[in-house]
């Protein structure tokens, strides 16, 4: 499937990137969101078994690893977990707000890079598939909708 290897190789530059480590933690994080919307849910937990630190956005990454954590091995690999539920949509609350601002000098872990609108669509598109266990294909207009709830 040529999301989940665009994924694969987003991660490995990611990766590579040096002293850019602290810009690179969110792309290595979308990487992950990639994997899930390719439905690659043991390669998206595999993913967090770096010895890489995430303290620029240690905030972001610690939900995502939760989240990620949360979903079962076997399909369906739907959330069920009214807590898991409030844990995702807490974040997605923020980050879907139309004045948010990604931090980029928060000395608490709260950094993120890169574009929040397709952060945004990539939290719809994994409400739409693990949350609430709706097809993405097909259901576009569904899984956009949910970031104007």
């Amino acid at each position: 499937m040529r999301l989940a290897q665009g994924a694969r190789e987003i991660a490995q530059t990611e990766l590579e990137a040096g002293s850019y480590w602290s810009q690179g933690q969110s792309g290595y994080m979308r990487a992950i969101n990639l994997l899930l919307i390719a439905g690659e849910v043991a390669q998206a937990k595999a993913m967090f078994k770096t010895r890489k630190k995430f303290a620029y956005t240690q905030q972001h990454f610690d939900w995502l690893k939760t989240f990620v954590m949360a979903i079962s091995d076997q399909p369906p690999h739907v959330l069920t977990d009214p807590a898991m539920h409030q844990h995702f949509q807490g974040k997605f609350d923020m980050y879907r707000n139309p004045v948010y601002v990604a931090p980029s000098k928060d000395d608490h872990g709260g950094n993120l890079s890169g574009s929040i609108t397709m952060l945004r669509l990539e939290i719809a598109l994994l409400k739409q598939k693990y949350i609430l266990g709706q097809p993405v294909a097909g259901h576009w207009e569904d899984a956009i909708a949910h970031i104007s709830e």
